[in-house]
């Protein structure tokens, strides 16, 4: 796996980043709203999904196609929206302050002055959203933790490690962010299957948190689920509640120590943990 400039994590507890994740979830709806509507709809729902720009520090939806092609993105550290055309940003506007459908307004007007059938835009996705006030008409509001920087983090930091993951695999998946859950992710297809007819693979990813783990975590989901489930390497724990997975949570990431050891942690969890499912699923098949 190529080496890249982990930037190290902890600033804010990894249980404290629960608002700003919210946030940033409910913002990212908005460049989500623009490849559903304005984008060829494709078979795996990837004319919906976002990537991490890291020159940029932002989530960048998928390119509308047209006269004059653009792109809307999120920058999470201080949660302003931007349109992009002609390779340079054409319009920007700020989050704070203002609701979501206020933002969304802006958004359709961007898109009318770049020539798409702003018409066909929505807010309307296939799916609930956690429960915030942002989506009861509150204004967005920035908070003065640095708590929106340190989840900036932890997605810059995830978009290089799965991808040194998913890049060495045959038949993976890109990377990436997915709007329903947040999350960040590739997946591996896993041959042989572990009976005929199965398509095995490996989801591998990082969630900002959620329900179920109320903070980062990186996961890796078998499917189908082998039985018995083989034992981790160090560091990882299953998961069984409502989905099956192997995950290593943001605090013990944190735990670890500095920038490289909190590198080392995440490393070795997915690399050794996608070894060893990989060797279960070929016993499988002998």
């Amino acid at each position: 796996m190529d080496s890249f400039a982990w930037e190290p994590l902890g600033t804010v507890a990894p249980r404290g980043l629960t608002e700003a994740r919210l946030l940033v979830h409910h913002a990212v709806q908005l460049v989500a709203a623009v490849g559903r509507s304005l984008v060829p709809a494709r078979e795996d729902d990837g004319h919906t999904s976002l990537v991490w720009r890291a020159l940029r520090r932002r989530f960048a939806g998928q390119q509308v196609p047209g006269p004059r092609p653009w792109w809307a993105a999120l920058q999470p550290e201080d949660l302003s929206l931007a349109v992009l055309a002609d390779g340079k940003e054409v319009s920007r506007l700020a989050l704070a302050g203002r609701t979501k459908s206020e933002a969304f307004a802006w958004l359709v007007e961007q898109a009318g002055a770049l020539g798409a059938p702003a018409e066909k835009l929505s807010l309307s996705a296939p799916y609930e959203l956690p429960a915030h006030s942002v989506d009861t008409g509150a204004t967005f509001s920035v908070p003065g933790d640095g708590s929106l920087a340190e989840l900036r983090r932890w997605f810059a930091n995830a978009d290089p490690l799965l991808g040194g993951v998913a890049d060495g695999w045959a038949g993976s998946a890109p990377v990436r962010i997915w709007p329903h859950h947040f999350d960040i992710g590739s997946v591996l297809p896993l041959r042989p299957a572990m009976s005929e007819g199965d398509a095995a693979t490996l989801g591998i990813g990082l969630s900002p948190g959620d329900d179920a783990i109320g903070e980062p975590y990186l996961y890796v989901t078998p499917w189908p689920v082998p039985e018995p489930l083989p034992a981790l390497p160090a560091g990882g724990r299953w998961h069984r509640e409502g989905w099956t997975g192997a995950v290593l949570t943001g605090s013990e990431i944190v735990a670890a120590g500095d920038g490289a050891a909190q590198s080392a942690a995440a490393t070795a969890f997915l690399t050794d943990t996608t070894a060893t499912l990989q060797a279960r699923y070929a016993r499988a098949r002998r």
